[in-house]
């Protein structure tokens, strides 16, 4: 009976009235702890059936309306705990140089220690063993081999995971928003850990590869007759003897024309991204591919036609004509590393690849320009955000005298945003959000088209010119609400691409809400939120009372470094101190993309360190290859040094062979991805260190050519008899 509580509520209210003059007077007491819902703080029913009571009040006031909604916490912590980044999955992706350069290493290692012991294997056979069983043999050997080197990757592995954890909580914390403790800490959110199943699958996987690399070179090596493994000679070198001159002319004019081939798709790609038929990134990066293969095509078939030479003369003269002349110690080089094209690709192709993708990640790095603002602040300085939601708008006169703003912001702009939902889905969480944030946007602000777009499903002349009018498309009451956001937030936190639709349980009550992303921006300072029109927001969603999301734009924009910094200081201590009491917490923008980019910028440094692990490895392989080279033409190098040949020369080979293969993969690898980033290096000032781009290939080409020198000199300094009885 509401007629007799609000007569208890007055008599209450009169006890109120005489209580002594220590106590607050009624009606500020009154006015302080009234609400919008009314000055009673609690309502006493006296004789009323619980249940009934219960059952009412339930239907009455639904608990969903408050807010109080029941979680599953234990199922949402655990979908959670699986995280928005998967670092095992990163790291195998950053690791890829380091397996393909170890197995190259592997098999080239192996290979060169079965063909230091072809008299060994001509022996056996010549014996009465068969090649099945001297097979065996040698696959047995390669297995023990390989299980030692499991035993101990199996710890090195351990180790080298550990190190990778413990980076990402000191160099690299920028890959989790720094908000790990040190390394070693307790209740660190990443720490190492190993199951058996995993070391299994590992070792499994290695001995596997061990196993074929070993297989792989014997298959063929038994078949061989007993007198032709005495001599020494591989068959790579009987077969050059009988097909030097004659098969290789067609195959490298084959290899001509795939180059001319992939130059022409480059220049079609390049031509369909400059008239904007494709998107920039696919068409610059497949014409930056392809020119790497043409590149390749190229030499391939060089080194083919090379290997044809008939005649070398220690001096320049006339030769016979359409006779390849192969002239000097350089020439000479050139001709051996055309000895095996296959063998010296493969070894180029590699450095080509590590090239391309070293110089292409450092040209994503970004360091913005201190004197403006970054395309994706979309003009604004500062950010500000409240705990508690604000109902009054700081746009309107009314509003500002409620917030204690003056009517002059003195050149400042404020443009209020409506939100919803309470996590994270940038790069800054390292969970999985569940409930990601939601932001209303203005029709205003969105006519404005402040932001860049990386994609959007815009297909009328409109649309595409301002790809924020999607959010307005017309669509029934059933339809998904459409909704814009962030391009790095979408593909690698949410993983949600673009026209796909999703389901969230940020509803009112709860209840799921099916969205559809109609297109995302790009590098944007409201990473993390979903972005819809303000009328769906306060439709579908709980938004909490008020504004919560303030961007403040300058009207003038700043035209120094100097200046922005002070329009940024200026624009958060503004709201900082108006809007101190709803928990206001101001973040220039330029900052605010800086934690996005410290993210980013980590994970390239990562690639970058991993991958030039894997290049040095590669060169180690080029060493390997070099080594081998040197080792095969044994006898040709004894008979040039019975010739009159000095040890120098020797040297001086291994270095111009080493030097041809390194600066060729270097110089086509940097030129495909030079045009492969072309329109991010017109983007964007800065991108990337150029000194520590340069630093780290001037130190591979120099460990390139230590490993070529080191592999002649060892080459050099084989006794010339025992080489020459093989000959």
């Amino acid at each position: 009976d509401l007629s007799r509580i609000r007569e208890r509520d007055e008599r209450y209210w009169d006890e109120w009235r005489t209580l002594p003059k220590a106590f607050l007077p009624f009606e500020t007491a009154r006015r302080l702890f009234a609400m919008r819902q009314g000055s009673a703080t609690s309502v006493r029913f006296e004789g009323e059936d619980r249940a009934a009571l219960a059952a009412a009040l339930r239907e009455a006031l639904p608990p969903a309306d408050f807010g109080l909604v029941p979680v599953p916490v234990r199922r949402q912590g655990l979908e959670a705990s699986r995280g928005a980044t998967d670092f095992g999955t990163y790291f195998l992706y950053f690791s890829w140089f380091l397996l393909v350069s170890a197995f190259v290493l592997l098999g080239l290692l192996y290979r060169l220690g079965i063909e230091r012991r072809l008299s060994q294997v001509g022996l056996l056979l010549a014996c009465g063993w068969t090649p099945r069983l001297v097979a065996r043999v040698l696959l047995l050997e390669a297995a023990v081999v390989a299980a030692v080197g499991i035993a101990a990757g199996a710890v090195g592995g351990w180790g080298y995971a550990s190190v990778m954890i413990g980076l990402l909580s000191g160099v690299w914390e920028g890959a989790v928003a720094g908000t790990l403790p040190a390394s070693g800490a307790s209740g660190a959110a990443l720490r190492v850990f190993v199951t058996p199943a995993s070391v299994a699958l590992g070792a499994v996987g290695g001995f596997a590869i061990a196993l074929s690399a070993a297989w792989w070179t014997t298959r063929g090596l038994v078949r061989r007759s007993p007198r032709a493994l005495l001599t020494g000679s591989s068959p790579e070198e009987d077969a050059d003897r009988v097909r030097l001159g004659t098969a290789r002319g067609p195959a490298g004019r084959a290899a001509s024309r795939l180059a001319v081939l992939a130059l022409l798709v480059a220049a079609a790609l390049l031509g369909t991204a400059v008239l904007d038929l494709v998107p920039d990134t696919g068409g610059f990066f497949g014409a930056g591919g392809a020119l790497l293969a043409a590149a390749l095509f190229f030499a391939w078939g060089r080194l083919r036609r090379a290997a044809k030479s008939a005649r070398f003369e220690a001096a320049p003269s006339a030769g016979s004509a359409g006779t390849p002349v192969v002239r000097g110690l350089r020439g000479l080089a050139f001709r051996a590393a055309a000895f095996r094209p296959g063998r010296s690709l493969a070894a180029m192709a590699l450095i080509a690849f590590a090239a391309f993708t070293l110089v292409a990640v450092e040209s994503f790095r970004k360091s913005p320009d201190p004197a403006r603002l970054p395309p994706g602040a979309g003009g604004f300085v500062a950010l500000t955000e409240t705990t508690f939601g604000i109902p009054w708008n700081p746009e309107d006169p009314e509003g500002r005298g409620a917030l204690n703003l003056p009517a002059d912001l003195g050149g400042f702009a404020i443009r209020p945003l409506r939100v919803a939902g309470d996590e994270d889905a940038s790069c800054l969480n390292l969970y999985r959000p569940a409930r990601p944030r939601v932001v209303g946007i203005p029709r205003g602000l969105a006519e404005e088209n402040r932001f860049p777009f990386a994609a959007h499903l815009g297909d009328t002349p409109a649309e595409i010119e301002n790809p924020w009018r999607l959010l307005w498309s017309e669509r029934t009451s059933e339809a998904p609400v459409p909704v814009i956001g962030d391009q790095n937030s979408m593909t690698y936190v949410l993983k949600w691409p673009v026209g796909e639709e999703r389901e969230f349980s940020i509803g009112k009550g709860g209840a799921p809400v099916r969205l559809r992303l109609v297109g995302t921006l790009w590098d944007s300072v409201l990473a993390g939120e979903l972005l819809m029109t303000e009328e769906d927001l306060l439709a579908r969603l709980p938004a909490r009372d008020g504004y919560r999301l303030f961007l403040v734009d300058r009207e003038e924009p700043p035209g120094s470094a100097e200046e922005l910094a002070a329009a940024e200081s200026a624009a958060a201590r503004l709201l900082e101190e108006a809007l101190g009491d709803f928990g206001a917490v101001a973040t220039p923008t330029r900052a605010r993309l800086d934690e996005f980019h410290r993210v980013e910028n980590t994970y390239l440094s990562t690639f970058q360190a991993l991958g030039g692990f894997g290049l040095l490895l590669g060169v180690f392989g080029l060493g390997a290859v070099l080594f081998r080279a040197a080792d095969e033409r044994r006898q040709e190098w004894a008979l040039l040094a019975a010739s009159g040949y000095r040890r120098r020369d020797f040297l001086a080979l291994g270095f111009w062979e080493n030097a041809l293969l390194l600066v060729s993969g270097l110089l086509s690898g940097t030129a495909a991805a030079l045009l492969a980033i072309l329109p991010v290096l017109g983007q964007r000032e800065g991108g990337g260190s150029l000194g520590l781009l340069a630093f780290l290939l001037l130190g591979v080409l120099g460990l390139g050519l230590l490993a070529g020198a080191l592999a002649a000199r060892v080459a050099a300094n084989r006794p010339i008899l025992a080489s020459l009885r093989a000959e």
